[in-house]
């Protein structure tokens, strides 16, 4: 059946094809492909997505994601790509109530009562698969008339361990980070996630959208452990998430993602980073970075191959016309003293 799919693609017989990362294998070729929607884009590295776009000569790319990652944040803002934003809710749809708390019995208690109480359920997560059964035991000892249940990557029958939470056999599901994505249970308005300090904010933004998606209000409970404990941008991080908390957040955490990671390597594959930006700054480099775009692009039309140029030291600052840019020049006279 595989084969046959592939015979039919490559003979112009399939217009849309819906898949995972295995339409990137070798094996897959196209008659004509002319549109790419990559969903969720925050997944792939940048190798799978070049080799997405090598797959024909012309190919118009929509990425799409609720928090881009730095590298591509990055390439928006300076203009490398272009982008659009999606800020109006679905009608009905209110703020997830997000509070970022140390963690306290207590507090995971009442909120799931209270859940359990109106006749909804709730998302219990842990970063690691090893957590799950010091937190059901945890759980069962803490709300003892609660059902549980839980869900792991790797068990043979999750997926009607999903399909029973969902048909409502449990009241709280105990899951790894599986949860991130592509979960949708309308009756599940309260999330509790443990350990917050090893997730990143991409991560916590999509694990706090598996709840809210209907017009009931939600709640999202984001537990650490000591703040003593915790390093300064662990605890920055977290404050971000409880400061961007409402309706169309992705956007406002992607930029402050990219500050606090780093923009990646552009002309690299390391998606977060600091590559040349930290040392004379984002904006001096976004300005230098075009012009050498528009220098290459100057120079392709001109007929010369872009492989032949190799401009070092005051060269490459005539070619780029920053020869007069006496603030640049004084970066550049600090960064080689350095």
């Amino acid at each position: 059946e595989k084969q046959e799919l592939l015979d039919d693609l490559a003979g112009g017989k399939v217009n849309i094809l819906v898949g995972t990362h295995a339409i990137l294998s070798d094996s897959v070729a196209w008659s004509n492909l002319g549109l790419l929607i990559i969903d969720e884009e925050q997944r792939f590295g940048v190798r799978q997505k070049e080799k997405m776009k090598r797959a024909a000569l012309s190919v118009d790319v929509l990425s799409l994601s609720a928090t881009p990652i730095p590298r591509t944040m990055y390439m928006c803002m300076s203009g490398l790509r272009e982008m659009s934003a999606l800020h109006t809710p679905p009608i009905g749809r209110v703020p997830i109530v997000t509070m970022v708390m140390q963690r306290e019995a207590a507090a995971v208690r009442e909120a799931i009562e209270a859940e359990v109480a109106r006749g909804g359920q709730v998302f219990y997560v842990v970063p690691r698969v090893e957590y799950v059964d010091r937190e059901i035991a945890f759980l069962r000892e803490l709300v003892p008339d609660v059902r549980l249940s839980f869900a792991f990557g790797g068990l043979k029958d999750l997926e009607q361990r999903i399909v029973d939470f969902t048909l409502r056999h449990s009241d709280v599901m105990i899951a790894t980070t599986i949860m991130e994505n592509g979960i949708d249970i309308p009756n599940v308005n309260t999330i509790i996630v443990q350990d917050t300090q090893l997730f990143g904010l991409g991560q916590l933004h999509q694990l706090r959208g598996r709840v809210g998606r209907s017009n009931v209000q939600a709640y999202a409970l984001l537990m650490h452990p000591e703040p003593s404990t915790l390093q300064p941008s662990t605890l920055h991080r977290l404050k971000v998430m409880q400061r961007e908390a409402g309706l169309g957040a992705g956007h406002a955490l992607a930029k402050a993602d990219l500050e606090l990671r780093g923009a990646g390597n552009v002309f690299g594959t390391e998606q977060k980073g600091s590559f040349g930006a930290k040392e004379v700054g984002t904006e001096m480099y976004f300005a230098v970075l075009q012009r050498a775009m528009v220098y290459l692009q100057q120079q392709r039309e001109a007929g010369v191959s872009t492989d032949q140029l190799h401009l070092q030291g005051d060269d490459l600052m005539q070619a780029l016309g920053l020869a007069d840019d006496t603030a640049l020049l004084d970066m550049s006279n600090q960064i080689g003293e350095q």
